[in-house]
């Protein structure tokens, strides 16, 4: 490092030690802290009731597809049509490959697509079905999938976005492919992802930068990227990503899509590469909340393979189907969410806040809380945690790594040790503080995934400071959350515009309580019921202009 990049990595130390002391305080003097799991786990038993009416079926969405092709139907359309026998799985395997195709030349949304190995698959679950003379009774029966490139498969080597596929074999296959494949999913490939999943702009300096299908321009989040993309062109029916500090709520907002990063330990992190042990969440990207579920559904549950799993009594399903939301109390904090709020989006949330409040839940305002300070524990956990992962592979091969994460991973051996430390034994006082303050009497909490509109791929491409802000202001709001282990779930709710008068998909994110995804879930499919900005989809196939981009959104 240069004296500029010393000093500052100095003046980060500083923050991060004054972030500490500020926190200390505020949980005061304990010599034996809750350890985090235990505040988690502890909460799931002291979870408040959802006095919700329900219905014994959820109403059917009444979706309109804007083309006649089965790759506009959501997951448990979908489902029905293949089980029933309407579709064959061969047919529209072959069609999702074909437009995932379609779509990379335009985003560069695939690491590698594995069609020949797809075939195999539909072959091996229509045999099995002949065999048994019955369909299984799974929602994920036959439907097509990608995923995030850093779920591994044993036979089918991935190098997580970076150059270092070598390196990073062999590996076990993931738990969560695993459970997919059980289910009856197709795997048509891994799908691209910033370059070890350290990026949240979807820019990667390796494989080529992803780009937004709604504006090609711009970012599409990350670092699951693909994942995003994919689902968002309907491509595939859903896509598992990451979310360390954000990156399954970043792209999915961005892209228009819904996103879960589900409790910490709810889902297996077994056979996917590392970025922080402390942070890291596996969960669903995919059209809808009630497509989230279904494929959460299989995915969530302990896994003697991964000791991070939760052993707690969770149900992931079934997500209740609420024909109203009396008696549920929706938390809003104020000044840190929406303190430098564009107007734009400002408005958008306020408008899905309205829609809560007509369904009959209690909006209010909730305390405010020492983010600032969390945000700075979370970069400097995980920058160390990272740094330490890689110290032996960046030592023998430099020129694999790009220049930018290179210099970030080889700052993390500066930070002092003790102050590691302290910002895990805060964890769990923090936790059980914020909820039994901020989410003491709320059952979820409603906050912007982002303040402002959608970067563009040249600010994302920018180095040094510049850089480092683009970074900073997309995580801002999420990685709180991914500290503190909460369920969050992305839902797109409007528009925001660009400087450049460019029209880009803006969300908002539900926090809920831990453990309690499956309501989180439900909460937000009763919102998609009552509103279609999940049944908006990019331009792509609608029309492209003279340079192959994707036209401007027309009214959907």
């Amino acid at each position: 490092m240069d004296i500029n990049d010393d000093a500052m990595m100095a003046a980060r130390i500083d923050s991060w030690r004054k972030a500490t002391d500020d926190l200390e305080s505020l949980v005061g003097p304990r010599p034996a802290p809750t350890p985090f799991f235990v505040a988690l786990r502890r909460h799931a038993k002291l979870k408040p009731r959802l006095a919700a009416r329900t219905l014994s079926k959820e109403p059917h969405q009444n979706s309109e597809p804007v083309s006649d092709s089965p790759l506009e139907l959501d997951l448990l359309e979908i489902g029905v049509q293949l089980r029933d026998g309407r579709l064959s799985v061969g047919e529209l395997t072959e069609l999702a490959a074909e437009r995932l195709c379609d779509v990379h030349q335009r985003t560069n949304a695939i690491e590698q697509l594995d069609i020949e190995g797809a075939r195999i698959r539909v072959s091996e679950i229509e045999a099995q079905r002949k065999a048994m003379g019955t369909t299984p009774n799974s929602p994920l029966w036959g439907v097509p999938m990608a995923h995030k490139s850093l779920t591994y498969r044993d036979s089918f080597p991935s190098a997580c976005g970076s150059h270092l596929g070598d390196l990073l074999q062999p590996q076990p296959t993931a738990t969560t492919l695993k459970a997919l494949e059980r289910a009856g999913s197709i795997n048509l490939g891994q799908l691209h992802m910033t370059e070890l999943a350290f990026d949240p702009t979807g820019v990667n300096a390796c494989i080529g930068d992803c780009r937004n299908p709604w504006q090609s321009d711009y970012i599409p989040g990350g670092s699951s990227s693909g994942s995003a993309v994919a689902v968002a062109t309907r491509c595939v029916f859903g896509a598992l990503g990451s979310d360390t500090a954000g990156s399954i709520r970043i792209p999915s907002a961005l892209c228009g899509v819904t996103g879960l990063k589900p409790t910490y330990g709810q889902v297996s992190r077994h056979g996917t590469m590392p970025l922080s042990g402390s942070h890291d969440h596996i969960g669903p990207l995919a059209r809808t909340a009630r497509d989230c579920a279904l494929i959460f559904h299989e995915i969530a549950g302990p896994d003697t393979n991964d000791p991070t799993t939760a052993f707690v009594p969770s149900a992931p399903l079934p997500m209740p189907a609420l024909a109203a939301l009396d008696g549920v109390h929706v938390g809003v904090p104020m000044r840190f969410f929406r303190d430098g709020l564009d107007a734009q989006i400002r408005k958008c949330l306020d408008e899905s806040l309205k829609v809560f409040e007509r369904a009959g839940a209690m909006v209010k305002e909730v305390p405010d809380f020492p983010y600032e300070e969390i945000n700075a524990l979370s970069s400097m956990m995980i920058r160390v945690e990272a740094g330490a992962a890689h110290q032996r592979a960046l030592a023998a091969h430099p020129v694999r790594y790009s220049v930018e994460l290179a210099g970030w991973l080889q700052q993390a051996g500066g930070v002092p040790a003790m102050l590691y430390e302290k910002a895990h034994h805060l964890r769990g006082e923090l936790l059980k503080q914020y909820l039994t303050t901020v989410m003491k009497d709320v059952h979820v909490l409603h906050v912007p995934v982002m303040r402002l509109p959608t970067p563009s791929l040249e600010e994302a491409r920018q180095n040094g400071t510049a850089a480092d802000q683009v970074r900073i202001e997309l995580t801002r709001l999420t990685r709180p959350f991914s500290y503190f282990g909460l369920p969050a779930l992305s839902l797109p709710c409007g528009y925001a515009k660009t400087s450049a008068g460019d029209e880009l998909p803006t969300a908002f994110q539900l926090i809920g309580h831990p453990f309690d995804d499956a309501r989180l879930l439900g909460i937000g499919a009763f919102y998609q019921r009552v509103t279609d900005w999940h049944k908006h989809r990019p331009p792509l196939f609608s029309g492209r202009d003279d340079l192959g981009r994707p036209t401007p959104r027309g009214d959907q």
